[in-house]
């Protein structure tokens, strides 16, 4: 999928639309795909634009502080300085 959307020249890279078709996108077990505010909801594939009142930008902000927030909290490693 990412060599698709590498392609060149960019007229022959993978649509979102197709990339919406593939099968990582399709498993409902998983809960919706969540797409950015605007973006057409796809009527073939589970997509929402919010989950719990949070938008996408909502959700990788979250995720970015998590992550942020855990890496100032390890303890360097001796062997490393």
């Amino acid at each position: 999928m990412i060599e698709g959307f590498l392609a060149y020249p960019p007229g022959s890279r993978l649509t979102a639309k197709d990339a919406l078709a593939n099968l990582w996108f399709a498993d409902e077990d998983e809960g919706p795909l969540i797409l950015p505010v605007g973006y057409p909801l796809d009527k073939g594939v589970h997509c929402v634009h919010e989950i719990e009142g949070n938008g996408l930008g909502d959700i990788l902000g979250a995720l970015v502080q998590a992550q942020e927030n855990l890496i100032e909290t390890m303890d360097p490693r001796s062997e490393w300085d």
